[in-house]
């Protein structure tokens, strides 16, 4: 039996330091400096091209950095002798040939890396695809081109997971399970890093959130933090004198019927203002920005670079 992920025993699982890639004169990464902890899922976030797949890419061994490093448990992942004792990795779901069976695919890269052949069976069961582990993957729905990538990236019991859109193709259960696959893993200690355009999803998962725009890093910080630091205050309130507390707040409330949305005004602020001006209010509720709305905001109207297949093309 192989190894046993090193849990709780690293103070960083990944590390780019200084991370910066030209595709020609073109570049698609610039400077990164980040750390994905153990015992977290982190969420990596940013528009398409804004240079997200480079950066795993670079990770991951499959790109070489124009300068800088990015390192696994301390090492360059080509370094690793046995990859996926370390690191179980999803980026393309299609990228199998379609003419093998899911038990053969995963038996040879089990193979490859000194993995027991009954490893193929335990992680077929733990996707769900045990009883199609005969069928040619040709066959397969992109939900279970989905799962099959995560039982690959599971098949070395690492201590580190990158995955980009894990949930694409997934009905509810599967998202639902990979949610609780991922929750797991980051509970035992493991490094869990999760690309997604599924923010709704990254939100109820995600520890910390790495964000990046325009090939740089414009937030780097606990989800909770990244919402409070960069949402605008909104507040709503309800009863039958909010045209009075219009009159204070000017274009800073939206009123419709009796109950309206205060923009850019805190909880605290509006409490004082209708206490101060004997303002009777049925309800005063801070209303929590979701951390797609705080993205967007964040993001619009910045320009982002080309994605890295294309850059790859120019070049």
């Amino acid at each position: 039996m192989w190894p046993k992920p090193l849990l709780h025993t690293l103070e960083s699982m990944i590390q780019a330091r200084n991370l910066t890639k030209f595709y020609g004169r073109t570049r698609a990464i610039d400077d990164l400096s980040f750390t994905v902890e153990p015992g977290r899922v982190t969420g990596f976030l940013g528009p398409n091209g804004s240079g997200k797949s480079t950066a795993m890419r670079c990770i991951l061994g499959l790109d070489t950095p124009t300068s800088g490093t990015a390192t696994v448990l301390g090492q360059d992942y080509r370094d690793l002798r046995f990859p996926l004792h370390t690191v179980g990795a999803l980026l393309d779901a299609s990228d199998v040939l379609g003419s093998r069976t899911a038990a053969y695919h995963l038996a040879f890269l089990a193979a490859s890396n000194g993995i027991p052949r009954s490893r193929v069976d335990e992680v077929l069961e733990r996707v769900g695809l045990a009883d199609v582990a005969g069928m040619r993957v040709k066959g397969f729905s992109l939900g279970m081109r989905q799962r099959l990538g995560v039982a690959a990236a599971l098949l070395g019991d690492p201590a580190v997971l990158i995955l980009d859109e894990p949930v694409n193709g997934l009905d509810t259960e599967g998202i639902r399970w990979i949610r609780q696959t991922l929750r797991a893993m980051a509970d035992e200690g493991r490094t869990v890093l999760l690309s997604s355009h599924m923010m709704s999803e990254t939100e109820l998962v995600a520890d910390h959130l790495l964000v990046i725009s325009r090939g740089t890093i414009v937030a780097d910080e606990p989800t909770v933090d990244f919402v409070a630091r960069n949402a605008e205050p909104r507040v709503r309130v309800r009863g039958a004198e909010l045209n009075r507390l219009a009159a204070l707040l000017g274009d800073h409330l939206e009123i419709r019927g009796d109950t309206g949305t205060v923009r850019g005004v805190t909880s605290r602020e509006v409490w004082r203002l209708a206490a101060t001006h004997d303002i009777a209010l049925d309800e005063l509720t801070p209303v929590t920005a979701s951390v797609e709305e705080v993205f967007t905001r964040l993001v619009s109207g910045r320009h982002t670079f080309q994605d890295s297949a294309t850059l790859q093309e120019s070049a």
